[in-house]
């Protein structure tokens, strides 16, 4: 642009403003009307029988991204920029600036459809390809299937579903009928604000070769209550194998994996994880897990009240594989105990009281330890049966003060307070 242009440029611009500063501090009076005039900035027409507000003409070469001082409007743009003062209008276009100008700002509406991505994969070494395998997709919603989708998977493992309902949240459950086991994996929940899910399973091959299998973790948590010391296990077992183990053949129970020696007089009361029915077997005072073992990890929970007699009563736990960790959690009251093959780690704060804490680690297989109470307290039954006890389980709450405590004195946690609340899902297989 040459000197003439710039300094026309300059004022034409300097007359612009000073009438825009000048309508915005007479706001009482009434902007004449004018012809199809327009802004030297935004080029944008005031009559608006012959042009549309908010519809710009091109702007000038050397003027484009210049705005009006009162609007903010940009040359060659016809959507202002939003501003904080209030609803001014250019004496020019009479466009007004502020963002109640504009009305409210759009919203998204919720997704009422989503899709579903599948990938599966083949996790034993040098196991058969499973492209082609049939799979199904089943949502849950409230306890209930509300869609199933039967699909094939294409040579590189993999299917799709589009267009999948969305207006309530949902949990899509995979199952893979492979290598004659039913295996499963569940993903996150579909809903209006998450619709699009991506689901990854990974297949194992069986076999019927004893893994070096190992309980990672053991815990015990132990309350008083007025039908004895009411016990909740968890383990958590871990197969470091890429193959199913199915178990060794045992009479009168098919194959067994996992096995546990119980106290004796026990009355059982839960049952979780792989002790899930149907694969709970009682033999002997074993109880033990038809459930195959997967590799990584699997949890297995187990829930019995010991009787107290006189005052008394005896915690014993036997290995049934090399333990990592084992931690027993007991009442904090005025009962004696005599450890053997554990130390005490001090005691926790668990919401509603302490707990003594005992531990152990590196347990061999079939090693045995123990914890002899003496001085049981007797907790009356309330009143009302409905009613809790004194001593029930704290609140889930103090459950984020216990994962604190516990990663403290060196245990990774697979317990909560609330009664033996589980950090894992219960696993999805099942043996065809």
């Amino acid at each position: 642009m040459n000197m003439r242009n710039k300094m026309v440029l300059n004022i034409v611009t300097a007359l612009t403003v000073a009438a825009c500063l000048s309508f915005a501090s007479a706001a009482d009076v009434a902007p004449t009307t004018a012809p199809a005039m327009e802004c030297p900035v935004s080029h944008t027409k005031a009559d608006p029988s012959t042009a549309t507000p908010g519809a710009p003409a091109a702007a000038p070469a050397g003027m484009a991204g210049m705005e009006c001082p009162v609007t903010h409007t940009k040359a060659g743009s016809s959507t202002p920029p939003p501003s904080t003062q209030p609803a001014l209008e250019c004496p020019v276009t009479h466009t007004k600036a502020g963002p109640e100008a504009n009305g409210p700002a759009p919203t998204t509406a919720p997704a009422t459809h989503g899709s579903i991505d599948l990938q599966v994969v083949q996790g034993t070494q040098g196991g058969p390809a499973i492209g082609g395998s049939a799979v199904s997709i089943q949502l849950y919603s409230q306890g209930g299937i509300v869609q199933k989708y039967d699909l094939k998977l294409d040579a590189n493992g993999h299917a799709a579903v589009a267009d999948v309902p969305v207006s309530m949240a949902m949990d899509p459950v995979v199952t893979c009928d492979h290598a004659g086991l039913t295996q499963q994996t569940i993903g996150t929940t579909m809903d209006p604000a998450n619709p699009n899910a991506k689901l990854h399973l990974t297949v194992y091959e069986p076999t019927a070769q004893l893994p070096s299998w190992t309980v990672a973790m053991r815990h015990m948590i132990v309350h008083n209550t007025p039908e004895g010391l009411q016990v909740t296990e968890m383990l958590s077992v871990n197969n470091p194998t890429d193959r199913v183990w199915l178990g060794t053949p045992v009479e009168g129970a098919d194959h067994v994996t996992v096995a546990l020696t119980m106290p004796e007089g026990i009355a059982v009361s839960e049952l979780g994880g792989g002790f899930q029915e149907p694969y709970a077997k009682q033999i002997g005072r074993q109880l033990a897990s038809t459930m195959p073992l997967f590799p990584g990890s699997m949890q297995f929970q187990i829930g019995y009240t010991i009787p107290v007699r006189n005052g008394a009563a005896t915690l014993t736990l036997v290995a049934p594989a090399p333990v990592g960790h084992l931690m027993i959690f007991l009442p904090g009251d005025a009962s004696t105990v005599t450890p053997r093959g554990v130390e005490s780690a001090g005691t926790m704060d668990m919401g509603r009281g302490a707990m003594r804490v005992f531990k152990a680690a590196d347990l061999k297989a079939g090693q045995s330890v123990s914890l002899a109470l003496t001085g049981i307290p007797t907790v009356a039954a309330p009143a009302d049966p409905a009613a809790p006890v004194a001593s029930a389980a704290p609140a889930s709450p103090a459950s984020a003060n216990l994962a604190r405590n516990v990663g403290a004195i060196g245990g990774a946690l697979i317990l909560l307070a609330g009664g033996g609340v589980l950090l894992f899902k219960k696993p999805k297989v099942a043996k065809k």
